[in-house]
């Protein structure tokens, strides 16, 4: 599964003079990373797609219940696909399509091994982690690159699953799994310290987008606003067809050149206030462990950075929701770290 993921280098070098001058290179790279992690494996349950990303784990398997005090039993890595039980959106408490929903965030394998190893699935490691000298640093070189994609879905129809990649979940009120398609995702990699940032929407929910943020693809979008053939090569090469069902919205490195950023089945319809970066650079904990509260929008976009007194977690979210104090003596878990986007 590395040496998989660690083909999208190899990917951009041979695209590189494929794709003309005026194509963004984020959105080349965020595209060859998604081919790269997309690719069919073994394993999937049946009527599934076959993606590879489905083998990482998702973030119940990495933190501990914060009634349980037993350390996790993943290992970042599986060798066969789990039966998938839905979350609630954490960021809207209602969809903007009315249907029925789940969420779940993926990590790979190295961003899950560094979290075991230093032990930050806790919240005291993490506070420990966070104030001291070197900080919280996910990997970012060679194939030990962390990679993290927030994912959300919608039940769909048995005729519509070859359009989506598909997923059987166990709904959150429903008592048996159901067929359910990706309608977005989210895919941060950390190729540089503040990571690349991009998202996807599915084509049945652009006008979503199209509405609310625009889409901005200089690279999987050809003059007509089809599919470019540098992507359809790619896809190809991939063995990931199934991505030109996808519209990729945005890429973000640069929080001063992109200021905003962000996807509508995710963060609904306010989501032109702000940004991945902006939001996610807020992500911090105060020394006890306790989350700030939630920011005000204006103050999520642009370059963001966490108030004196806070420590940063790496623009990682999933590290501040995931790790609880377990009854630690002097440690506090965020209450909530919702974004108020209403």
């Amino acid at each position: 599964m590395r040496s998989l993921c660690g083909l999208a280098c190899l990917s951009l070098f041979i695209l590189s003079g494929l794709a003309g001058s005026d194509v963004n290179s984020d959105d080349q790279q965020a595209w060859a990373v998604l081919a790269d992690i997309s690719g069919p494996i073994k394993g999937a349950l049946p009527g599934e797609t076959p993606v590879g990303w489905r083998l990482w784990s998702v973030q119940a398997e990495v933190f501990p219940a914060p009634e349980s005090t037993a350390p996790p039993d993943s290992t970042g890595i599986y060798n066969k696909f789990r039966p998938l039980e839905c979350v609630a959106q954490v960021q809207q408490p209602t969809t903007i399509d009315n249907k029925p929903q789940c969420e779940l965030v993926f990590l790979n394998e190295p961003a899950v091994t560094y979290i075991l190893k230093n032990g930050i699935y806790l919240r005291p490691g993490l506070i420990k982690a966070a104030i001291s000298q070197e900080g919280i640093h996910l990997p970012q070189k060679g194939a030990d690159i962390a990679r993290e994609i927030k994912t959300e879905w919608r039940a769909i129809a048995d005729g519509e699953r070859s359009r989506y990649i598909a997923a059987m979940m166990r709904p959150i009120a429903g008592p048996s799994p159901q067929l359910f398609g990706l309608v977005a995702v989210h895919l941060i990699t950390h190729e540089n310290p503040k990571w690349l940032w991009a998202t996807w929407i599915h084509q049945d929910y652009k006008d979503y987008a199209v509405h609310s943020i625009g889409l901005h693809d200089s690279f999987g979008v050809d003059a007509k606003g089809g599919v470019s053939e540098v992507l359809q090569d790619m896809l190809k090469a991939k063995n990931a067809p199934i991505l030109q069902n996808y519209n990729l919205i945005g890429t973000q490195s640069d929080p001063v050149k992109t200021p905003r950023m962000g996807n509508p089945m995710i963060e609904g319809p306010h989501l032109g206030y702000a940004s991945c970066m902006g939001c996610h650079g807020y992500a911090s904990l105060r020394q006890d462990g306790s989350w700030p509260g939630p920011p005000q929008l204006s103050d999520l976009v642009g370059e963001v950075a966490p108030p004196s007194g806070r420590y940063a977690v790496d623009f990682a979210y999933s590290l501040l929701s995931g790790a609880k104090c377990h009854d630690a003596p002097g440690c506090k878990d965020a209450v909530s770290i919702q974004i108020d986007l209403q």
